[in-house]
């Protein structure tokens, strides 16, 4: 299967899903990093926060149970940028059903930007 067409399945999956958990019995201990949010009940969904929190990691340096995931939100996105336009782009002015994943680091929020056609990306412009 195609990295697009796997996250577009992801995708399909994540919004076909609750935004809430429900699975009342699953506690933090569950995840490798820290729960301050509601997690959705999509495993592919907390596949998409696994990952980003995996890649936030890194790039901090620290460890992924330093990692807090704070919310998930699933905005259309306005044009092409995902919700994190780079002043010398230009970008197509078209509705993009996406995910934004926010996780936070010693006290320092992170915002995770996704969609139907694009891999998930840390947008550094919040």
């Amino acid at each position: 299967m195609s990295n697009k067409v796997h996250i577009l399945f992801i995708f399909v999956l994540l919004i076909s899903t609750s935004a809430c958990r429900q699975d009342n019995t699953a506690n933090d201990s569950d995840y490798p990093f820290i729960v301050e949010g509601e997690l959705p009940a999509s495993p592919p969904a907390i596949e998409l926060i696994t990952d980003a929190a995996n890649d936030l990691a890194e790039r901090e340096n620290v460890r992924i149970n330093e990692v807090t995931f704070v919310a998930l939100e699933l905005p259309v996105w306005s044009d092409t940028s995902y919700g994190c336009p780079d002043p010398e782009t230009a970008y197509l002015f078209t509705p993009k059903e996406g995910y934004k994943i926010q996780l936070r680091v010693n006290g320092r929020d992170f915002f995770y930007h996704g969609g139907e056609d694009i891999e998930q990306f840390l947008c550094e412009n919040n």
